[in-house]
C-alpha cells in the first residue's frame, strides 16, 4: 500500500500576502476549490481513495503503486491553476518506509509505544512533507520593473479591471486571487463582502479621527491543541478520516451559523484553524456562542479537543495582514500558557484565549509594562466569567472608567522597577471602588479586587506580573465603547 499526501507550503502567506481583502478571501476560496478539485481528480482513479482533503493539505490510499506517475501529472496541473508560482509539496509514503523508520521520524507525536499504526504512518508522511518544505528556499531578490502594487512580490503583468477603483496591472495570482472573489460572490449572494461593512465605531467617540471615522473591527482566531495526541490514538486510516471529517463538519456548521446574521466574514482556512472578522459589538457574543458549541459538540469529533484562541479589537485602519499578526501572537501565548499548566498539573483539558483593545498609541498585542502583562492568555471558561461580571458592573453603573483609571496608575505608583507593593496596590484598589457613587458591596469590592490583584508567574519574567487586570482594564472599555449604548461614558 502507498500514500500519497501534499500540502501547502506556507498557506497563510498566500491567504494574506496581499493587501486587498478581496484578494485574501479569494485567495481562501481557490484553496478551497483546489482540495475539492484534488479529491475529485486524483480520487476517480482506479485503486485510489481519498482519506482526506482540506485546508490544503490531503492524503490518498493507493492500492496500485504504479499509478505515481498519473497521480503526480494531475497534481501538477492541477497546483499550476490554482497556485500559480506559489509552491505546493507532496510526497509518496509506502507503507514498507514506516516499518523502516527510526523513532526520530516520529519526533511529532507523543509516546511511540502508544500510537496506532496508522498514526506512524501519518507521522511518516508529516516527516516527509516537512523535509519537502526544507527544500524550498526564498528566491534571491530581483529587481522588478512593475511590482504587483497588491502582494509586492511578483511581476505585474495582467491588467485588472476593479468595478469602482479602475484598472491596475497585478501578478498572475494576485488578478487569479481577486476573480476568484467574484466567483465566490456569485454563489454566496446576499452576504456582504465589504470588510467596511462589518466596522464599527465607538459609541463614546466624539472625534473625527481616522479610528472613529474608520472605525474597529472584531477579530476571532481559533487552532486546535495538540491534534498529534488525538491522531496517535488512530489504528486505520477510517479512523483518521471518521475524525476529520467530524472536524470539517464542526468547524463548518459553527462558522455557518456565526456568518449568516452578516456579523462576521470568514476566510476559509480549514481544517481545525477558525478566523473571522466582523463587528466588535457582536465579538464577545461570538467567543461564547464559539465556547457553548464546542461544549455541544465535543463528544461528536473527540473529547480531547480544545482551542487556542486570539482575539482583538482593532482599528480598521491598520494592514489586513498586520491584524492576523496581531491574533497569531495572542494565540502563541495561549498556547504558552497551556503548555506550562500541563506540565504543572498534567493533561490541559480546557480552551484558552487572549484578548487585546488595541489604538493607534499600542500596537504591540503582547506588552509588559512595569507589572503589567498585557495579552496574557487565560482559560476560556475564566475569560467569559470575568466579563460576566465586568458587564454586570458596567450596566449597574458600580463601577466608572474613570475609576479604573485611578487603580491602574495607583498600581503602577505601587511598582518600583518591577517588583509590585502588593498591600500597597491591593489598599488603593479597596479605597477607589469604596468612593464609588453607587456602593459597592464589600463582597463585590473583594471580587474585584482579587480579579484585578491575580499575580502570575511564567519563565519569560523574573518577576511576578499581574496578567488579568489589563484584561479586565480592556474588557471594560471595550464593553462601554461598543455595547453601552445611549449612556454617558
Amino acid at each position: 500500500m502507498t500514500y500519497f499526501a501534499y500540502d501547502v507550503r506556507s498557506i497563510k502567506n498566500f491567504i494574506f500576502e496581499s493587501l486587498e481583502f478581496k484578494s485574501i478571501i479569494g485567495a481562501s476560496y481557490l484553496v478551497r476549490k483546489f482540495d475539492e478539485r484534488i479529491k475529485e481528480d486524483i480520487g476517480k482513479i482506479d485503486s485510489i481513495e481519498c482519506i482526506y482533503t482540506g485546508g490544503g493539505t490531503g492524503i490518498f490510499k493507493m492500492k496500485d503503486r504504479n499509478k505515481k506517475s498519473e497521480v503526480e501529472r494531475i497534481f501538477l496541473e492541477t497546483k499550476e491553476k490554482f497556485f500559480k508560482d506559489h509552491d505546493v509539496v507532496y510526497t509518496f509514503v509506502d507503507e514498507d518506509e514506516v516499518k523502516e523508520s527510526s523513532k526520530d521520524d516520529f519526533e511529532n507525536l507523543d509516546g511511540m509505544d502508544e500510537i496506532g499504526n496508522f498514526a506512524k504512518l501519518y507521522s511518516k508522511v508529516a516527516f516527509k512533507l516537512n523535509v519537502e518544505k526544507e527544500k524550498f528556499r526564498e528566491s534571491q531578490e530581483k529587481l522588478l520593473e512593475n511590482v504587483c502594487p497588491l502582494c509586492g512580490e511578483r511581476e505585474a503583468t495582467e491588467t485588472l479591471r476593479r468595478p469602482s477603483e479602475g484598472a491596475i496591472q497585478v501578478c498572475p495570482l494576485c488578478k487569479m486571487k481577486y476573480d476568484a472573489f467574484y466567483e465566490r460572490h456569485e454563489n454566496e449572494k446576499g452576504k456582504s463582502t465589504q470588510l467596511s461593512d462589518y466596522a464599527e465605531s465607538k459609541s463614546s467617540s466624539n472625534n473625527r479621527d481616522s479610528e472613529s471615522t474608520s472605525g474597529y473591527l472584531g477579530i476571532v482566531y481559533c487552532d486546535g491543541n495538540s491534534l498529534g495526541n488525538i491522531y496517535k490514538e488512530f489504528k486505520t486510516a477510517e479512523d483518521f478520516k471518521t475524525f476529520s471529517d467530524a472536524l470539517d463538519k464542526f468547524v463548518g456548521e459553527w462558522v455557518e451559523k456565526i456568518v449568516e446574521n452578516n456579523d462576521f466574514l470568514a476566510p476559509i482556512l480549514g481544517g481545525d484553524d477558525i478566523l473571522i472578522f466582523g463587528k466588535p459589538s457582536k465579538l464577545i457574543e461570538a467567543i461564547r456562542n464559539f465556547n457553548d458549541y464546542l461544549k455541544q459538540k465535543r463528544a461528536d469529533v473527540s473529547n480531547e479537543l480544545t482551542f487556542s484562541i486570539g482575539a482583538a479589537v482593532i482599528p480598521m485602519t491598520l494592514p489586513l495582514r498586520f491584524i492576523f499578526d496581531v491574533v497569531t501572537d495572542l494565540q502563541k501565548e495561549t498556547k504558552k500558557l497551556r503548555h506550562r499548566l500541563s506540565e504543572e498539573v498534567g493533561k490541559e483539558k480546557s480552551s484558552f484565549i487572549a484578548f487585546r483593545y488595541l489604538n493607534s498609541f499600542d500596537l504591540e498585542p503582547v506588552n509588559v509594562e512595569k507589572c503589567l502583562k498585557f495579552g496574557a492568555g487565560m482559560k476560556l471558561e475564566d475569560f467569559l466569567s470575568l466579563y460576566q461580571k465586568i458587564e454586570k458592573y458596567a450596566k449597574d453603573k458600580k463601577v466608572k472608567r474613570s475609576t479604573i483609571q485611578k487603580i491602574y496608575d495607583a498600581i503602577l505608583g505601587e511598582t518600583i522597577d518591577e517588583d509590585i507593593n502588593i498591600y500597597g496596590a491591593k489598599i488603593a484598589v479597596m479605597y477607589f471602588l469604596s468612593r464609588e457613587e453607587n456602593e459597592l458591596s464589600y463582597k463585590d469590592i473583594e471580587d474585584i479586587s482579587q480579579d484585578i490583584l491575580k499575580l502570575s508567574k511564567s519563565e519569560e519574567y523574573e518577576k511576578e506580573k499581574l496578567e488579568v487586570f489589563p484584561i479586565f482594564m480592556e474588557l471594560f472599555s471595550y464593553y462601554e465603547d461598543f455595547l453601552k449604548e445611549g449612556e454617558s461614558k
